[in-house]
């Protein structure tokens, strides 16, 4: 890709002209995809129309799973701040996955915060910033912006935020898998979760359902009804670990 497209050629473009937060992009070069293209059929010869489109979906869906992790770690410099109201009892941290939740089913004293493309070492950070002797209970929803790290350094990112929650008594929500996403990446968030599991222990929050798919491949977020189920099982949680003695 680097061969003939730079940096300023391929922020905010990808093959989809559609993030997986949803954001709006702008098509990558139609001429040098083209070129691409080619060049992937002059190694790998299709006999079929059929088999051409299979395998050109495939490295679309790398193209733009590599430009997520090549501008995330090139481009991408956030500084998060956020404001945490005077009555949050409950203060969730999520990525972009939580983004839709509705109001509605948010409960009183609870504050969601959603930071579209944060990874654990975002959240790691922003955490940071939050004065240990802060009243909130602090809840965690990341891992899907990590998919494209290494393994090393995911569960490094990955431990790190779960050391801090363990020292503020946090709670993570554990990862259900998208199936758009290619199967190192979904290994990745299988590592990710599983150290969120043997970590945090009771603190780890099943999200009941280990799969889920997009009908839009471009997206890898969690459609709206399997945010809204986690999100549920996250409330039923944490009620029933701050109340035991009261049914959610």
């Amino acid at each position: 890709m680097l061969e003939l497209f730079n940096l300023g050629d391929l922020a905010g473009r990808n093959c989809f002209r559609r993030s997986a937060t949803g954001e709006r992009k702008l098509p990558l070069d139609k001429f040098r995809l083209k070129f691409i293209e080619q060049g992937v059929f002059e190694i790998y010869p299709q006999r079929s129309e059929f088999a051409r489109r299979e395998v050109w979906k495939k490295c679309v869906q790398k193209i733009n799973a590599e430009l997520r992790y090549l501008l995330g770690v090139s481009l991408k410099s956030h500084t998060w701040e956020i404001d945490i109201w005077s009555d949050t009892e409950v203060l969730v941290i999520s990525d972009a996955n939580f983004q839709d939740i509705r109001p509605n089913i948010i409960p009183k004293h609870w504050q969601l915060i959603v930071l579209p493309g944060a990874n654990t070492y975002d959240i790691t950070k922003v955490i940071k910033q939050i004065p240990a002797n802060t009243k909130p209970l602090i809840v965690v929803s990341a891992g899907n912006h990590d998919v494209m790290h290494r393994s090393l350094v995911l569960a490094k990112d990955t431990r790190d935020l779960c050391d801090l929650l363990k020292t503020r008594k946090g709670y993570a929500i554990g990862l259900c898998i998208n199936e758009n996403l290619d199967p190192s990446e979904r290994n990745n968030l299988d590592i990710i979760d599983g150290i969120y599991n043997l970590t945090l222990r009771n603190n780890y929050i099943d999200p009941g359902t280990r799969h889920t798919t997009y009908i839009d491949l471009c997206n890898v977020l969690y459609p709206l009804p399997t945010a809204t189920s986690i999100w549920l099982k996250t409330i039923n949680k944490i009620q029933s670990n701050l109340c035991p003695n009261i049914t959610p």
